[in-house]
């Protein structure tokens, strides 16, 4: 609930910050992760977008919006 909507994952056994990604221009109300292991995926639900999320992937894009109709 930053002012700059920010997302950090942490890995909490090595106590270390992994990543951090500015969202979205509105607040992040949803945070989902992918069920299979190891996997970072995950999306995020704000008010009026959806975005996936793929970290550990550099030949892909950070982030995809998706959209509603």
């Amino acid at each position: 609930m930053s002012d700059h909507h920010r997302i950090s994952i942490y890995n909490v056994e090595r106590k270390v910050e992994l990543y951090t990604f500015t969202g979205s221009g509105y607040p992040e109300i949803e945070i989902a992760w992918s069920k299979r292991p190891d996997d970072l995926r995950f999306a995020t639900v704000a008010l009026k977008e959806i975005k996936f999320w793929h970290p550990a992937d550099v030949t892909k894009k950070i982030q995809v919006k998706g959209t509603f109709k």
